[in-house]
């Protein structure tokens, strides 16, 4: 519940900003990817980012936004690797929940798919994706 508290914030967010910024008639925005995380990888404690459909690292229904931008919310890593940024206090209370994705030192991020949620529009409407369903 609190992580769709969330992604409604941010949508509600970026679509105001949108507005403002043509309604005051300021110069447009740089068209890209736009990520937002705590660290520089965003394995460790997850990730929001609004980046085009085909240049991702995971893309919408049937890859049908192409260059459409999707808002892509990635769940943090339970990381149980060796020098771990997290501590064990923050593992117990919000990363190793029992539905996480753990690393380990045999299993490094590159090699672990994570759990997304993407909402992207596609041929027919908009599309709204989690592992397990939405």
């Amino acid at each position: 519940m609190r992580a769709a508290k969330i992604v409604l914030l941010v949508i509600l967010g970026s679509c105001c900003g949108c507005s403002m910024q043509a309604q005051s008639g300021a110069a447009p925005a740089i068209n890209g990817p736009t990520v937002f995380a705590n660290n520089q990888n965003g394995t460790d404690f997850g990730e929001a980012a609004i980046v085009p459909d085909n240049s991702d690292v995971v893309q919408g229904y049937e890859e049908q936004a192409g260059p459409q931008m999707h808002f892509r919310l990635s769940r943090a890593y339970c990381d149980k690797r060796t020098g771990s940024q997290q501590s064990a206090s923050d593992q117990a209370s919000f990363l190793c929940v029992p539905d996480a994705v753990t690393i380990d030192d045999s299993h490094p991020p590159s090699s672990t798919p994570n759990k997304n949620l993407v909402i992207v529009p596609f041929k027919y409407g908009m599309n709204i994706d989690y592992p397990g369903g939405a």
